[in-house]
């Protein structure tokens, strides 16, 4: 599998454990260019909808997990100022999330005081997304179909991690490391979600490597 690595976003850190590259003045530019070059040209986020148990919720019976596959340079240089141009026309900052529950249930702060301001938010939005290259990998479980596994988590995660992994070696990076970032869930389930990804990236997957 791709060198991959795993982050989830509200975990703390201890820096003394973090690799740290050293910038001693006698290092040669080949070990520097080495260090750059040894990660993608790509970054990945990840997030979910719906639970990942086999429950019995008639109004939303699938489980759904989506790698966003961004291009750095893209992200960069595009997506990241439209975003933040769209948060800080409609709310003055840029520390909004933009939570697709609370934009579609109309809660704070996208309970604009007029139908035409949220038209239009929705609009700009819109644009965002369609003005933007990116990469969509996806997982769909449907319930319905019978007994799942127990965790439906770490089963789409191997189908999207070995997509990942295909795309990655279409675009000739697979022997670089790519980062996956995913939304801290809370302890129990980060530890769940790590172990997964470190096994279906240690070989336990479809491609067996």
């Amino acid at each position: 599998m791709t060198k991959s690595n795993l982050i989830a976003t509200n975990n703390t850190y201890d820096i003394e454990n973090q690799v740290q590259l050293s910038l001693d003045l006698d290092q040669s530019a080949d070990r520097l260019a080495d260090y750059y070059n040894s990660f993608s040209p790509f970054i990945v986020y990840a997030d979910e909808s719906g639970t990942p148990t086999m429950d019995n919720d008639k109004n939303y019976p699938v489980f759904v997990l989506a790698f966003c596959v961004f291009n750095k340079r893209i992200y960069i240089e595009k997506l990241v100022p439209l975003i933040q141009a769209l948060k800080f026309k409609f709310f003055g900052h840029d520390m909004v999330i933009l939570h697709e529950k609370e934009i579609r249930k109309h809660e704070y702060p996208f309970n604009f005081n007029s139908k035409a301001l949220s038209d239009e938010f929705l609009n700009d939005l819109n644009k965002v997304m369609c003005e933007t290259n990116f990469i969509l990998i996806s997982t769909i479980i449907d319930k319905r179909k019978g007994k799942c596994e127990d965790n439906l988590y770490n089963a789409a995660m191997e189908v999207c991690l070995v997509n990942l992994y295909n795309f990655m070696r279409e675009k000739n990076s697979h022997l670089r490391k790519t980062y996956v970032v995913i939304e801290s869930r809370g302890a129990k389930e980060d530890k769940s979600i790590e172990l997964a990804f470190r096994r279906i990236c240690d070989g336990h997957n479809s491609l067996k490597n």
